[in-house]
């Protein structure tokens, strides 16, 4: 059975989808950010947080700033590829996706703004480890490229609201 036209990323959009703007968007020219932990659970998980940080970059008008490789539960038997991207899942790097949902890798990110005068400037006891972990960490605490360490530095540096 043919369902393509059911998935609701496929393109094209109509003319209403593509001129939709949204009232929280933030200031043209304004540039801010939104970060992601993926959730330990199984893929279908993962996915749908995903898809709806997706939902929340294009509302507000924010660059989403996408998760390290890691592995993900049930996918990280594939002895040729342990890690993940959700680039490996999603149309990232799509001009269409991109006029949507800003990316950027958390590597850039941290380049961008970890410095002295960025908004998360990374302190000099973390910088050596978090510069190890710039493009892929494991979900192991005892690592030495620990996901958690990663989500710690950014849950201090950000702004975690309290649901």
């Amino acid at each position: 059975a043919d369902v393509d036209h059911l998935a609701y990323w496929n393109s094209p959009r109509g003319r209403r989808d593509a001129a939709f703007r949204s009232p929280f968007r933030i200031p043209d020219g304004e540039t801010r950010y939104i970060t992601f932990e993926s959730d330990g659970g199984g893929w279908n998980n993962i996915r749908m947080n995903m898809e709806i940080v997706f939902v929340l970059a294009a509302a507000t008008g924010r660059t989403l700033v996408l998760p390290l490789e890691q592995p993900l539960y049930l996918l990280h038997h594939d002895e040729g590829r342990r890690g993940r991207t959700f680039a490996d899942f999603y149309p990232l790097d799509d001009p269409e996706f991109q006029k949507i949902v800003k990316t950027i890798s958390m590597a850039e990110y941290l380049r961008r703004e970890g410095g002295k005068k960025g908004r998360l400037p990374i302190s000099k006891k973390n910088r050596p480890f978090l510069k190890d972990i710039r493009h892929r960490c494991e979900k192991r605490a005892k690592s030495t490229i620990s996901c958690f360490a990663m989500n710690t530095h950014l849950q201090s540096t950000g702004v975690v609201p309290e649901w």
